[in-house]
């Protein structure tokens, strides 16, 4: 079987020929408009193209003559050598391609029917006409803003006629260019409206569309957009493959011991996943109690994400659960001081609040002489078996953070938590952070040599005001 490369282009064509033994039979350049006759002419071979416009139409044309035919994505083809050392020319194109098909089985994408791209086509020319509509309303819209004029909100097909309309009631005639804008606007929304009816009839008849708008939010493009895009879905065989080829699946950056997730991965077919989160926005706003819009809200409450008409804010602001962790968290102890010197934190263990076994910890800190700012944390221990040995003072260890649950139980006979240990000297700016509080508030020296007008001292430290 010999191996035909085509380096495709706007007027001619690039090709070469080589038997399956790598040689070179046939090296021709060829008017684009003609091949579809010469590759009649062909015995049954593998024809290689690269992804273009004129490759699909090209693809059937080679199909229809008995060959098999691959089209290699444009992506593809670099790492197959093409433009390789900097030099790249049509002939050599076709030869690197033609060659690496002699050696490999080269993967191909999907060649969509003629009713897909029909479709697509026909999508894409509506798409184009609303584009344009809006590139003309925002012209109009930024004259109007230097008139001052505020014209009445409504639907966009109605702009022209509440711009006249506007133009009216101030007794202000609109200026020439103003009234063509609105003219090609007003012939635009004729199209659109054409446009519209084309997508809505085919939707109506197509039986696979008619299924897909049975789901609640899709509609007659999205549908269309669905059907153009898939063509054949018996090419993917899972659900979750048809999830990851229009890039709705998240995606991931991991190296080494690192994992990181990172949002979707946006692949595939644009047009169709922007119609898709359309239709979910959709849905969202018509159908608030419709099952899969309470399912959806769960899930942005759950992972703190806020509904634009507050549905899910109002459903995290209600759940009880969520209100009991936030009244009971106690915030990690912090494992770097904000001052820049080393401070011990010396830890008040009391009874916990509804765990008998559990002890809830509550940091105070200290001045110490070494430099150095880690906070460490002596003598904790929490509910998940985490428990450090005494630490000197010295000791530059870093620790993991605590997160204990529970508020401290402060009983009569128990003393608040206040900073009272006579290694602090009765300095009141060493006490122990509130609860809301997520570390030693930053406390530079000049801030200290500008609250205390005695001055600093050795070591660079103010001195403890006096009682």
């Amino acid at each position: 079987m010999n191996h035909v490369a085509i380096d495709l282009g706007g007027k001619e064509s690039q090709i070469c020929i080589r038997r399956s033994d790598g040689t070179i039979v046939e090296e021709a350049r060829v008017a684009t408009k003609r091949l579809p006759a010469r590759m009649a002419s062909w015995e049954p071979c593998r024809v290689i193209l690269e992804t273009c416009a004129e490759a699909f139409h090209l693809a059937d044309a080679a199909k229809q003559a008995g060959h098999d035919v691959r089209v290699v994505p444009a992506t593809l083809v670099k790492t197959l050598g093409v433009g390789a050392r900097g030099v790249k020319t049509d002939r050599q194109d076709a030869q690197v391609l033609s060659e690496v098909s002699c050696r490999i089985d080269l993967p191909s994408v999907h060649v969509p029917t003629t009713l897909a791209r029909e479709l697509k086509s026909i999508c894409g020319a509506r798409e184009s006409l609303i584009e344009t509509r809006t590139k003309l309303i925002n012209n109009t819209r930024g004259w109007l803003r230097t008139q001052l004029w505020r014209v009445k909100t409504g639907a966009t097909k109605s702009f022209p006629a509440r711009v006249r309309a506007h133009a009216t009631m101030r007794e202000t005639p609109l200026p020439e260019h103003v009234e063509r804008q609105l003219l090609v606007i007003d012939a635009v929304n004729a199209q659109i409206a054409l446009a519209d009816a084309q997508v809505s009839r085919f939707a109506s008849e197509h039986p696979i569309c008619r299924l897909l708008m049975t789901a609640p939010g899709v509609g007659p493009v999205t549908s269309v957009r669905f059907v153009a895009a898939l063509d054949d879905v018996t090419r993917f065989a899972t659900a979750h493959q048809l999830e990851s080829y229009l890039g709705l699946t998240p995606g991931e950056r991991s190296s080494s011991q690192t994992v990181r997730m990172t949002g979707i991965t946006k692949a595939g077919p644009i047009a169709l996943r922007r119609a898709l989160v359309q239709a979910a926005w959709t849905l969202l706003r018509t159908q608030p109690n419709d099952p899969a819009t309470r399912w959806a809200t769960t899930i942005a409450a759950r992972a703190g994400k806020v509904h634009r008409r507050g549905g899910a804010r109002e459903e995290a602001r209600r759940d009880p659960v969520r209100d009991v962790a936030r009244r009971d968290a106690v915030p990690p102890i912090a494992k770097r001081s904000a001052s820049g010197r080393n401070r011990v934190a010396a830890l008040q263990t009391h009874p916990g609040q509804g765990c008998p076994e559990a002890t809830i910890a509550r940091p105070t800190f200290r001045r110490t002489d070494s430099v150095g700012d880690d906070l460490v944390p002596t003598n904790a221990t929490s509910p998940m078996d985490f428990a450090t040995a005494p630490t000197s003072a010295n000791s530059r260890v870093r620790q993991p953070d605590i997160l204990l649950p529970g508020p401290p139980n402060l009983g009569s006979n128990q003393a608040p938590l206040t900073n009272t240990s006579a290694a602090n000297g009765g300095d009141p700016r060493l006490t122990s952070p509130p609860l809301h509080s997520r570390g030693p508030r930053r406390d530079s020296r000049r801030r200290r040599e500008r609250r205390d007008p005695r001055g600093p001292v050795a070591g660079g430290r103010a001195p403890a005001r006096d009682a």
